[in-house]
Protein backbone atom coordinates (compact mmCIF):
# COMPACT_ATOMS: atom_id res chain seq x y z
CA UNK A 1 0.00 0.00 0.00
CA UNK A 2 1.21 3.48 -0.53
CA UNK A 3 1.46 6.09 1.55
CA UNK A 4 -1.02 8.15 -0.07
CA UNK A 5 -3.47 5.10 0.08
CA UNK A 6 -2.83 5.46 3.87
CA UNK A 7 -3.26 8.73 3.87
CA UNK A 8 -6.56 8.43 2.56
CA UNK A 9 -7.56 5.48 4.37
CA UNK A 10 -7.06 7.70 7.45
CA UNK A 11 -8.48 10.57 6.26
CA UNK A 12 -12.10 8.42 6.10
CA UNK A 13 -11.43 6.90 8.79
CA UNK A 14 -10.48 9.49 11.55
CA UNK A 15 -12.38 12.04 13.19
CA UNK A 16 -10.61 15.41 12.43
CA UNK A 17 -8.03 14.05 9.61
CA UNK A 18 -10.36 15.28 6.53
CA UNK A 19 -9.19 18.81 6.89
CA UNK A 20 -5.43 18.14 8.22
CA UNK A 21 -2.62 19.07 6.23
CA UNK A 22 -1.49 15.87 4.06
CA UNK A 23 2.10 16.24 6.16
CA UNK A 24 0.46 16.43 9.27
CA UNK A 25 -1.31 12.74 9.03
CA UNK A 26 2.32 11.69 6.79
CA UNK A 27 4.09 12.52 10.08
CA UNK A 28 1.61 10.13 12.27
CA UNK A 29 2.11 7.44 9.77
CA UNK A 30 6.31 8.33 10.43
CA UNK A 31 5.86 7.91 14.12
CA UNK A 32 3.89 4.98 13.40
CA UNK A 33 6.19 3.16 11.22
CA UNK A 34 9.23 3.99 13.87
CA UNK A 35 6.99 2.47 16.24
CA UNK A 36 6.17 -0.49 14.30
CA UNK A 37 9.58 -1.20 12.92
CA UNK A 38 11.50 -0.75 16.25
CA UNK A 39 9.08 -3.46 17.83
CA UNK A 40 9.89 -5.66 14.92
CA UNK A 41 13.70 -5.70 14.55
CA UNK A 42 14.77 -4.55 18.72
CA UNK A 43 18.29 -5.30 18.05
CA UNK A 44 18.88 -3.35 14.39
CA UNK A 45 19.07 -0.02 13.20
CA UNK A 46 15.77 0.57 11.29
CA UNK A 47 16.14 3.83 9.53
CA UNK A 48 15.53 3.59 5.95
CA UNK A 49 13.42 0.49 6.26
CA UNK A 50 9.88 0.17 5.81
CA UNK A 51 7.14 -1.22 7.39
CA UNK A 52 6.46 -4.72 5.96
CA UNK A 53 2.73 -4.72 3.85
CA UNK A 54 1.68 -6.81 6.29
CA UNK A 55 1.70 -4.34 9.11
CA UNK A 56 0.25 -1.52 6.95
CA UNK A 57 -3.16 -2.00 9.14
CA UNK A 58 -1.27 -1.40 12.08
CA UNK A 59 0.63 1.15 10.49
CA UNK A 60 -2.73 3.49 9.73
CA UNK A 61 -3.80 2.30 13.48
CA UNK A 62 -1.55 3.61 15.02
CA UNK A 63 -1.31 6.47 13.61
CA UNK A 64 -5.58 6.89 13.82
CA UNK A 65 -5.08 6.18 17.32
CA UNK A 66 -2.55 8.71 17.83
CA UNK A 67 -4.61 11.12 15.82
CA UNK A 68 -7.37 10.93 18.42
CA UNK A 69 -5.21 11.80 21.10
CA UNK A 70 -3.83 15.03 19.55
CA UNK A 71 -3.94 17.34 22.30
CA UNK A 72 -4.53 14.75 25.16
CA UNK A 73 -0.79 13.30 25.28
CA UNK A 74 -0.25 11.75 28.23
CA UNK A 75 -3.80 11.92 30.16
CA UNK A 76 -4.38 9.08 32.00
CA UNK A 77 -7.82 9.61 33.17
CA UNK A 78 -10.30 13.11 32.40
CA UNK A 79 -14.30 13.51 33.72
CA UNK A 80 -16.25 15.52 32.20
CA UNK A 81 -20.30 16.25 32.68
CA UNK A 82 -20.28 12.05 32.60
CA UNK A 83 -17.47 11.25 30.10
CA UNK A 84 -14.96 8.94 31.10
CA UNK A 85 -11.53 9.31 28.94
CA UNK A 86 -8.20 7.65 30.22
CA UNK A 87 -5.55 6.16 27.89
CA UNK A 88 -4.53 2.52 27.95
CA UNK A 89 -0.71 3.96 28.35
CA UNK A 90 0.81 7.22 28.04
CA UNK A 91 2.17 5.96 24.21
CA UNK A 92 1.10 3.53 21.81
CA UNK A 93 -0.93 0.85 23.61
CA UNK A 94 -0.12 -2.66 23.76
CA UNK A 95 -3.37 -3.91 22.40
CA UNK A 96 -1.60 -2.33 19.20
CA UNK A 97 1.91 -3.49 19.09
CA UNK A 98 0.61 -7.18 20.67
CA UNK A 99 0.14 -8.17 17.05
CA UNK A 100 3.76 -7.25 15.78
CA UNK A 101 6.00 -10.21 15.70
CA UNK A 102 9.66 -9.27 16.92
CA UNK A 103 12.48 -10.61 14.37
CA UNK A 104 15.67 -12.12 16.43
CA UNK A 105 18.36 -13.54 14.79
CA UNK A 106 21.84 -14.41 16.22
CA UNK A 107 24.19 -11.09 16.07
CA UNK A 108 27.00 -11.72 12.68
Amino acid sequence: MTNDEKVTIIRGMAKGAETMDDNVIESYLISAKDAILNRLYPFRNVSGMEVPSRYDSAQIRIAIYNIHKRGAEGETKHIEVGTERDFASADIPDDLLNELVPMCGAPL
